[in-house]
């Protein structure tokens, strides 16, 4: 019911730990979005056990936008899931100090589960 009393919230963007970086987030959040969230959620985790290919999940271990509830559902869902936390990060972990382990990280991973080097 809030969607239709509150038009916007303050933005949740820059939660980053790197000094001097910046995220290109709205000033605003839409009140009307977030209340979508709750059945986007519902869908997403209810859809996780269709998942086949091999998962890689990156988590900062300070967080300040998204607790650790997401992680358990994940997790619990995705048992086989590689996760890799990230200790010198906050939310927006590709922006912030653990980009190049993020980004090497991916490009290994994608690596390792290709075809070719599967095959080859």
């Amino acid at each position: 019911m809030l969607k239709y009393v509150i038009r916007a919230l303050s933005s949740i963007g820059g939660d980053i730990k790197k000094p001097g970086a910046q995220e290109g987030a709205l000033k605003k959040t839409p009140v009307a979005s977030v209340a979508t969230l709750p059945q986007l959620w519902k869908t997403t985790a209810a859809a996780l056990a269709s998942v086949t290919q091999p998962v890689l999940v990156f988590r900062s271990t300070v967080d300040h936008v998204v607790g650790p509830a997401s992680m358990k559902v994940l997790t619990a869902a995705l048992p086989g899931a590689e996760v890799r936390p990230l200790a010198n990060s906050y939310h927006v972990a590709t922006l912030d100090n653990d980009a190049p382990e993020i980004f090497d990280g991916t490009l290994a991973f994608i690596q390792k589960h290709s075809i070719g080097q599967q095959n080859g």
